[in-house]
């Protein structure tokens, strides 16, 4: 029986051989996901609505840099958070914008902006403040989105020594949010989840 990562890596197959039906499939399959997740940013269904079809258009778009070998999610998730971050800035832009022509943005995005922006500096803190290698380790799964064996390869050492890596990673910067990011508590979950596996 194929494992889970097995059906994905042939998905990611035909997704770089233009495969439309396996972009199809991929959608069916997450759609629900990343459009809770752009809810939940966003506070407008309609808006949330126009995010996912940007991110799958987005996916399909870059399919040729998917890694034949590997599972697409990660690559996935990568340009649903990066395209979520990119929407949340530009709202932080037009809010600034709208107060230096003097107008007032709303006060529900205008705050979601700041936690957010404020939240991501706090991540961005803590992921400064871990140990060399480990931020390495990070910065290779979450940014670059090297599977844990291609890590392990790239750095010389064992999958089991990355997944503690990543452990550690992930622990310290969920405590680091929680005693230094005093905002809403969803909000920083979300973040967390975006940021984090």
């Amino acid at each position: 029986m194929s494992s889970s990562i097995d059906i994905n890596k042939r998905i990611t197959s035909r997704l770089k051989q233009g495969d439309i039906d396996a972009l199809k499939e991929v959608y069916s399959r997450h759609w629900k996901n990343i459009f809770a997740i752009a809810v939940s940013f966003l506070k407008s269904k309609e808006d949330a609505e126009d995010a996912v079809q940007d991110i799958f258009m987005r996916f399909w778009q870059k399919k040729d840099y998917l890694n034949p070998n590997a599972d697409y999610k990660p690559y996935l998730f990568r340009i649903a958070r990066n395209s979520l971050v990119n929407v949340m800035r530009s709202c932080s832009a037009k809010a600034i914008r709208e107060i230096a022509d003097g107008r007032h943005p709303s006060s529900l995005v205008t705050e979601e902006v700041v936690e957010f922006n404020e939240l991501s500096r706090f991540a961005q803190e803590a992921i400064n403040k871990l140990p060399p290698k480990r931020k390495l380790v990070f910065d290779l799964r979450r940014n670059q989105g090297f599977t844990k064996r291609q890590i392990a390869r790239e750095m010389g050492i064992s999958i089991t020594m990355v997944e503690r890596q990543l452990k550690l990673a992930n622990t310290f910067i969920k405590n680091y949010l929680k005693i230094n990011a005093d905002l809403d508590v969803p909000l920083a979950l979300l973040l967390i989840s975006i940021f984090l596996d």
